[in-house]
């Protein structure tokens, strides 16, 4: 026999031998999955209750038994191309199993180690709870990153609620849903487009969307808020903030206070109701809200804004 046919015959059998590994540990995963999640004492995780999720994540983390299991264990599962049924379509299932893989990453992830997910269907609470880590993932379902904290988030597309009450953290979401960043703190959102409440009570943050939906940052303190083009009610109940923003449509800076509004283009009744608080509108289309002109408000407009609306001067 050639020397180069041994060889090839030994990188064969060491290829059988990996997938043989893999696939043991597969399943060991696995099992370890299905005894938690058949346990009748574990808790039961209804559809978006928040304090149950919170309830699951600690039993799982309590009672998982990860001695034999790592990071590399959590990439192989979440890549599995069976992954639809294993989880199936139910979302309680669905949370229940990003709840178990974001204890497992989070009882064996090691200092500047990066974890990379590349998955086949979209998972909810990926990476809950992380710490001082740096994560990615191609995408995510609801939830993505929720009570991380110190950490680095990416993903190409997650589902509503990614980035809720993460602290000290950057969150990189190309395609976002609703409701993106929620009552976040001390971090930095960046986001390529998002649906509807983007930036909501958010405390303290760092806000870049190119294009978002309806109420961008409704209810945020003390923070920075960038948008390209934004819905209806951008800016609305904003206490603290500067927003600046290139398009909003209707309803700009509602109930705003103490706050500083910049955009290059508005629709009609900007500012309604806002209070000590400035408001700056290149192009304005359709007139402000007769409530901004009045108590400690400082409202300016752009030349040709100014020369349409006379009623504005004075």
């Amino acid at each position: 026999m050639k020397n180069r046919d041994y060889k090839d015959i030994t990188k064969k059998n060491v290829d059988i031998k990996n997938s043989n590994q893999k696939k043991r540990r597969l399943e060991e995963v696995l099992l370890e999955f299905s005894r938690i999640t058949n346990d009748n004492i574990a808790s039961i995780l209804p559809r978006s209750e928040y304090e149950e999720a919170e309830s699951y994540y600690n039993y799982i983390y309590k009672n998982i038994n990860n001695s034999d299991f790592n990071i590399t264990d959590v990439t192989i599962l979440a890549s599995n191309p069976n992954l639809n049924k294993i989880i199936g379509d139910n979302y309680e299932t669905n949370a229940k199993f990003g709840l178990f893989l974001s204890a497992l990453i989070n009882k064996n992830i090691k200092n500047e180690v990066e974890v990379q997910l590349n998955i086949q269907i979209p998972i909810h609470y990926l990476f809950y709870k992380l710490e001082n880590a740096k994560a990615h993932v191609n995408i995510a379902g609801d939830y993505l990153g929720d009570r991380a904290k110190n950490s680095k988030i990416y993903a190409e597309e997650a589902g509503d609620n990614a980035g809720e009450n993460i602290e000290g953290c950057e969150l990189h979401v190309n395609i976002a849903g609703d409701y993106l960043g929620e009552n976040s703190k001390s971090s930095k959102i960046y986001a390529n487009k998002s649906k509807d409440n983007i930036g909501c009570y958010m405390n303290g943050c760092e806000l870049h969307v190119n294009i978002a939906g309806d109420y961008l940052g409704n209810g945020a303190k003390n923070s920075e808020i960038y948008a390209n083009q934004a819905g209806d009610y951008a800016g609305e109940d904003i206490e603290g903030c500067e927003l600046h923003v290139k398009k909003a449509d209707y309803i700009l800076g509602r109930k705003a206070e103490n706050s500083k509004i910049y955009a290059d283009e508005a629709e009609y009744v900007a500012g309604s109701s806002m209070k000590d608080s400035e408001l700056y509108i290149y192009k304005l289309k359709g007139g402000l809200a007769e409530s901004c002109l009045t108590g400690n408000n400082k409202v300016y407009l752009g030349k040709e804004s100014y020369e349409e609306f006379p009623k504005y001067r004075g």
